[in-house]
């Protein structure tokens, strides 16, 4: 009997059933209520004894830093074909030095001081302003709870009202009494989530690191953060530890998938809890404030917030929560897929695979994700805290969950694998390489020191750095027109959905939901190209009309 019969029969036979599955919706979401209150209490109490501090405090370069011999003799050597630095690469003072170089620059410590005046917000909305904020935030809540339920149920079938698998059920009863039993809010799965999140916490404070300074923030007078990188060295630690629980039996991998939906009510909730207490405490230091509360609250009210040990919020959850977890979920279907069938099929292998290239090339890259934008310039708010808590790990890894789920046994065959690994790996190799390329050269640019932009991980993948590269400049700033950026404006995010849509394919054709990821990361993209263009036109003008020239293309060389 599969599940759908089953669930089907349980609701006809219970007693008191409105009653019922009233209360099994209830419970949970006045737990989830009590607690999301509990925790804002606790973060207010945090953040008046320290612990939730805004950054520039808990960002001042540590002493480790300071203990790091720059090599002169490097930058010195290069300094005639190196560009100059863009003029807030530097302090007033030091600007006026024309003879200064990039690398001397980055080593003069600006104090921050705050002045939200010189990065204010600019009239323009984003997201279709507070309701498109508003839809964003209900959909996001929705989405993974309802996909959770077809590949449960329903074989990743997508139910509607009246559908025919509900056999005359309404569709709210049958959803919400599976809901009520498999992801209400539990002591284990809360607690768990937050022991995951502290491990992480505790190896960003231990792991070996460098520290690297970020670009100027004209919110903070031009002054650098300094951001401690060590996610490579902890990304392997979570490996090691995650393997000795599993094969000692005390928490065995298969867990986090047995209890998946109670793991993602934990993970909403926490997601939750910290983006209400960002924006609390963001409001001591507000920046691009709209004055609509919605809007606001989705994108936050502060740029930058810190950790005592020199953590960065927004990048600890940008670059460690949420992807490591994503690695963790796919092996938990792995691990529970071993269990049902007593081997691993060739498309759970790929997905773990996968997520083994793109999670190791975060980890192994987060020193460049520093000059991103998602750092450099986006406020931290519910956006950010939702999806690098919940929606990233709980919803990208649903191509793993339908593999273990609906597919079960069966599989691709081995040459049809063998064509989507080569296929992932020429995406990939592009994808790493072309971001690389891209965020060395304005590390570079900016001064950072040749031994952390050389900096040894693994996979180390040639041209990933182009020393002398070709560039175009004028008094508004500089452009990188070298490496695959010769080819295409933004081909980094063609290889990426190319990568989301080998993802999907893993799963076969019979269902939409391993194909959501891609297509939401292509709505995603297209937005964030035409945002893209539009900032770079204001802010380059006529010299990103002149790049427009050279490199015509965006997506797809020679064709769009």
């Amino acid at each position: 009997m599969n599940n759908a019969h089953w669930c089907h029969n349980c609701l006809h036979t219970a007693p008191s059933k409105a009653q019922v599955l009233t209360l099994l919706f209830l419970l949970p979401a006045l737990s989830n209520v009590f607690l999301t209150i509990f925790l804002l209490v606790f973060f207010f109490l945090l953040y008046h004894n320290y612990i939730f501090r805004s950054f520039p405090k808990l960002h001042q370069t540590p002493s480790q830093f300071k203990r790091m011999p720059p090599k002169r003799s490097t930058s010195r050597g290069r300094s005639r074909s190196r560009s100059k630095p863009s003029s807030p690469a530097a302090s007033p003072k030091a600007a006026r030095k024309p003879d200064m170089t990039a690398e001397e620059a980055y080593h003069i410590d600006i104090p921050c001081r705050f002045t939200p005046e010189k990065d204010p917000w600019r009239g323009d909305n984003e997201f279709n302003g507070p309701w498109g904020a508003l839809g964003i935030m209900i959909f996001s809540h929705v989405i993974i709870y309802y996909f959770f339920v077809c590949l449960s149920l329903f074989e990743g079938t997508l139910i509607y009202p009246g559908h025919a698998m509900l056999k005359g059920e309404p569709m709210s009863q049958v959803f919400l009494g599976y809901l009520g039993k498999h992801a209400s809010l539990t002591c284990k799965s809360l607690f768990t989530f937050w022991a995951f999140l502290l491990l992480e916490y505790v190896l960003t404070l231990v792991c070996p690191a460098i520290y690297v300074k970020g670009l100027p923030l004209p919110s903070e007078n031009g002054a650098r953060l300094t951001y401690k990188c060590n996610a490579v060295s902890a990304w392997y630690a979570v490996l090691v530890i995650a393997g000795v629980l599993h094969y000692t039996g005390v928490y065995p991998l298969q867990t986090l998938r047995h209890e998946f939906g109670h793991y993602v009510t934990a993970a909403t909730v926490t997601a939750d809890a910290i983006a209400v207490a960002v924006y609390i405490v963001g409001l001591r230091r507000p920046i691009r404030m709209t004055g609509n509360f919605i809007y606001d609250f989705f994108l936050g009210s502060g740029l930058n917030f810190g950790l005592p040990g020199n953590v960065d919020v927004k990048m600890f959850m940008e670059c460690r929560n949420s992807w490591v977890l994503l690695m963790l979920l796919t092996l938990s279907c792995a691990a529970e897929q071993y269990q049902e069938l007593g081997r691993i099929t060739v498309n759970m292998g790929f997905m773990v695979f996968a997520h083994l290239l793109y999670v190791n090339a975060v980890q192994k890259g987060e020193e460049c994700i520093i000059t991103t934008w998602d750092i450099y310039y986006e406020k931290f708010g519910w956006m950010l805290a939702y999806w690098n808590t919940c929606g990233v790990p709980f919803l990208y890894c649903m191509q793993s969950i339908y593999i273990q789920t609906v597919l079960k046994d069966k599989e691709h065959p081995k040459w049809v694998i063998g064509i989507m690994v080569v296929a992932l790996l020429a995406c990939y190799y592009v994808w790493d390489t072309i971001n690389s390329q891209k965020n060395r050269f304005r590390m570079y640019r900016s001064g950072v020191p040749m031994s952390i932009i050389k900096r040894a991980t693994f996979p180390q993948l040639p041209w990933r750095f182009i020393e002398h590269p070709r560039t175009i400049k004028s008094a508004k700033g500089e452009l990188f027109v070298d490496g695959f950026y010769r080819y295409g404006r933004k081909i980094h995010y063609t290889v990426d959905v190319a990568m989301a849509l080998l993802w999907g394919s893993s799963c076969g054709f019979q269902s939409y939901i391993p194909f959501f990821y891609a297509s939401f990361f292509i709505t995603h993209l297209v937005d964030r190209e035409r945002r893209d263009e539009m900032r770079c036109k204001d802010k380059y003008g006529k010299l990103w009309d002149e790049y427009v020239e050279l490199v015509p293309y965006k997506f797809i060389p020679g064709i769009y």
